[in-house]
């Protein structure tokens, strides 16, 4: 029995998910401190629970060094208003006052639940397919277990 190539991209895309969500850690005090601050953000929701943050980075409103687009935000504190990404710790600074779309959209601290929220759910979506595909490739013969199926199965364990 060959393995569909289409099943190749999704093992591969598993493996993927499960690497890059193994990254959240605890944010401390100290974290938060040397994290990138970024200025009038947003975030940016792509297709499978993917979101990014955009933003102008530097130490003070006035003085920003350039427009970043972050890495895949894997985790957010609350409490510190720090995302980690895939490229690192971002600080999220206020909005203007000014700025009539974010008064309009809610507060930034309903906003940053939300996107917890949804990065928790889908982590627990991942344990559960983890764990799902863990005791069905534990047993020590699967038919046709193709090379890919080899390497999640190595992945898992």
């Amino acid at each position: 029995m060959t393995v569909p190539p289409h099943r190749d991209a999704l093992v591969s895309r598993l493996q993927q998910e499960l690497t890059t969500f193994a990254l959240v850690r605890e944010v401390s005090s100290q974290d938060a401190a040397k994290a990138r601050v970024l200025h009038n953000w947003t975030f940016v929701h792509k297709p499978n629970v993917h979101v990014e943050v955009c933003g102008t980075a530097g130490q003070h409103v006035g003085h920003c060094d350039d427009f970043v687009i972050t890495g895949r935000v894997v985790q957010v504190d609350i409490d510190e208003r720090v995302v980690v990404t895939t490229t690192g710790l971002y600080r999220l600074e206020q909005r203007p006052a000014s700025d009539r779309a974010a008064r309009d959209r809610c507060s930034i601290k309903a906003e940053l639940y939300k996107v917890k929220e949804m990065l928790d759910e889908y982590r627990e979506d991942l344990k559960t397919v983890r764990r799902y595909l863990s005791e069905m490739m534990s047993e020590d013969s699967i038919p046709g277990e193709g090379e890919s199926l080899r390497a999640l199965k190595h992945a898992l364990h």
